[in-house]
């Protein structure tokens, strides 16, 4: 049994990240001093009571205001509200990367539907080890996929070590492209699947592995065995896994968010050097 092993790839998440009043009646104790200074009842500390009420009535007047600030602290914190509805307006943008189909040059590869980068990866084995043997060159990550190939070709050498199933180490190079990714670089987003599958067209001079396409989803790889290159590949037939029918195992839905494909040659009993490993051309279907 030939099993899938990726040591690649890590998903960077992103995250987009009211008043008190105090008020007094100094007034009202100053109207009890006129009451006090009133010589007779005619001059009474009524009247000076009075205008003692109506500097009340101020007061009363005064916490209607900041009662009126209260309710402007309400309406920012709409706004604020507001604020966040951009943010996912943003991270739309980021997954929305714009494609245009023009020819792909370095390693920025484009289909018009599909673009970002490319990259190198190779298996490891069951304890997340390189396996002895095994090469790729150009090597490059994810991560520094924007300095891999040259030339407007995305080609690559690999060498290919004979599986050992004794120590469960079963070898395998991958050619990666995140398929959501601006040509300047930075952050990789997700294409949302769409269409019935995709045809891929590649090249495996000295390969006489098992080859697999893998697309990426989350925290899963789902995987179609290709027979030859130009072969169409429907989504329904990726599987998480698809080594030995994969039959049982979890199938990729159309919908679903996809940040990287994968293109695959499995070792074999025997050692294999790729002179020409090369992905060239991915067609929506």
């Amino acid at each position: 049994m030939n099993r899938l092993r990726l040591g690649m790839l890590s998903l960077a998440g992103f995250v987009w990240l009211g008043c008190s009043a105090a008020g007094s009646n100094h007034i009202g104790g100053t109207g009890g001093s006129g009451s006090g200074t009133g010589g007779s009842t005619g001059t009474g500390g009524s009247g000076t009571g009075g205008v003692g009420t109506g500097t009340g009535g101020v007061h009363t007047g005064t916490g209607g205001v900041v009662t009126g600030t209260g309710g402007v602290v309400t309406g920012t914190g709409g706004v604020v509200t507001g604020t966040g509805g951009v943010v996912a307006g943003t991270g739309g943008t980021t997954s929305g990367t714009a494609c245009t189909g023009e020819a792909s040059t370095t390693s920025y590869f484009d289909n018009g539907t599909l673009c970002g980068f490319t990259w190198t990866a190779m298996n490891k084995d069951g304890d997340s080890m390189p396996i002895a043997g095994q090469s790729i060159d150009p090597p490059c990550t994810m991560d520094d996929g924007s300095d891999c190939f040259t030339g407007g070709s995305i080609c690559a050498t690999a060498e290919i070590p004979a599986n050992d199933a004794t120590t469960d180490a079963y070898s395998g190079v991958m050619i990666g492209w995140n398929v959501s990714q601006g040509s300047s670089g930075g952050a990789v987003g997700t294409w949302t699947s769409s269409g019935t599958g995709i045809t891929v067209n590649y090249t495996a001079t000295g390969g006489t592995g098992e080859v697999r396409v893998i697309l990426q989803s989350g925290n899963t790889d789902y995987c179609a065995v290709v027979t030859a290159s130009g072969t169409a590949l429907p989504f329904s037939g990726f599987t998480k896994e698809c080594w030995d029918g994969g039959a049982q195992a979890p199938a990729f839905t159309v919908g679903s968010p996809v940040k990287a494909m994968l293109l695959q040659v499995n070792g074999t009993d025997a050692a294999q050097t790729l002179t020409n490993f090369c992905l060239n051309s991915v067609t929506m279907n």
